[in-house]
This record gives structure tokens, C-alpha cells and sequence, in this order.
């Protein structure tokens, strides 16, 4: 069973929103991800964040998500990359900034997912091909 972290007035639970009154430390670490994309993000990090050593938070965060730490945050990157190039005029630049990677880490990471750069799978998105 995973440790059930309480919402609060803690100072963890004033960097995002706790939807629930109760939920377990990894759907916590992983909603302080998503909120969190722009930042560098480090297990050691996150792991503090959810009161669970870095051992445990590896541990339980694979059993629970199915994948690696670095998996999931590029996993919630380039799925706000997606979110962002559909609805919204941003340069890829910004996009970059905002999901926390260089614009040519941007590219490689869409170009790896999809075989099309930043710019080109945004007009796929556009043109609805």
C-alpha cells in the first residue's frame, strides 16, 4: 500500500492545488509535475516534495505509473508541447520555455515522438491531416 499524504497547509500543498483531501504521495508527485514542467525537475526534488525517500519514490513511482521518472516528465512535456502547438500561437521558443527544455530539445523530442518538427506537426494540428 502506498503512504496517503494529507492535504494541508504545508508548504508543498501551496505549490499546487490538492483536489483531493487525501491521495497518495505518487498522484501527488505526479500533479506536482504537471505543474511544475517549466522548472528543472529532479527525482530528489520531487521525491522531498511527496515526504518519501529517493528509493521508495522510484520504487512506487514505477509501480504505479509503468515507467521511469525521466519517462513521465518527457512523457507530460510532450504531451503540454501537443496541448500548447493545437491551441495556441506561441512561438516554439515560448513552448520551450514553457514546458522547461531548450527549443532544441523541443525539436528532438517531437521528432522522436512523431518524425515532424515543432513547426511542422503544429500545421498538421491546423490542417487537420
Amino acid at each position: 500500500e502506498l503512504p496517503v499524504i494529507r492535504g494541508g497547509n504545508d508548504s508543498v500543498g501551496e505549490l499546487f492545488e490538492i483536489s483531493r483531501p487525501e491521495m497518495h504521495a505518487i498522484t501527488k508527485a505526479e500533479e506536482y509535475i504537471r505543474a511544475n514542467l517549466r522548472w528543472s525537475l529532479t527525482i530528489d526534488q520531487v521525491a522531498r516534495a511527496v515526504y518519501l525517500s529517493r528509493t521508495t519514490f522510484i520504487e512506487q513511482f514505477r509501480a504505479r505509473t509503468g515507467k521511469s521518472f525521466t519517462e513521465y516528465v518527457n512523457d507530460c512535456r510532450f504531451d503540454e508541447t501537443c496541448r500548447l502547438l493545437k491551441g495556441s500561437d506561441l512561438s516554439i521558443s515560448r513552448i520551450s520555455m514553457q514546458i522547461g527544455i531548450t527549443p532544441r530539445s523541443l525539436r528532438l523530442l517531437c521528432c522522436q515522438r512523431t518524425g515532424h518538427s515543432p513547426t511542422a506537426l503544429r500545421n498538421h494540428y491546423r490542417n487537420g491531416k
